[in-house]
């Protein structure tokens, strides 16, 4: 009972971490609190590739996530790296019909991220999401 009290609060803690968490109303909240999960990549793993489900939006709590495209040569251009506190949509473009790409993800280092699943992201499309872009 108490580890379930633990994780409760944990996840509480990063949620709170998003940049939106303040505008979304009680409703809201709640659904998002009962479908984010968090999933740890060990170092190299693929995170996300365009032909893969429909992740959804990603929170990174620690590590780092290379975003790269593939050329139709197969070579790989990198789009941008998302560290800690970091927020990302690609990942979710199922949802977002003004993406037109496929993006290929993995991790860096061994990354822990929070998800919040495609199905939820869509219900909660009205809000302002987006992916910080950083120097490479």
């Amino acid at each position: 009972m108490a580890a379930d009290i633990t994780a409760a609060t944990d996840m509480e803690d990063r949620l709170v971490q998003l940049p939106f968490w303040k505008d979304l109303t009680e409703r809201e909240r709640e659904t998002v609190r009962r479908g984010a999960v968090t999933r740890r990549y060990e170092k190299g793993a693929l995170i996300h590739d365009g032909g893969s489900e429909c992740l959804g939006m990603l929170l990174v709590l620690s590590g780092e996530i290379r975003t790269y495209l593939l050329s139709d040569e197969g070579r790989e251009v990198t789009l941008y790296r998302l560290y800690p506190d970091d927020l990302c949509v690609l990942s979710a473009s199922c949802v977002i019909s003004q993406i037109t790409f496929d993006t290929q993800m993995t991790a860096q280092r061994d990354t822990e991220v929070l998800i919040i699943p495609a199905n939820i992201v869509a219900m909660l499309q009205g809000a302002e999401f987006g992916c910080a872009l950083l120097p490479l």
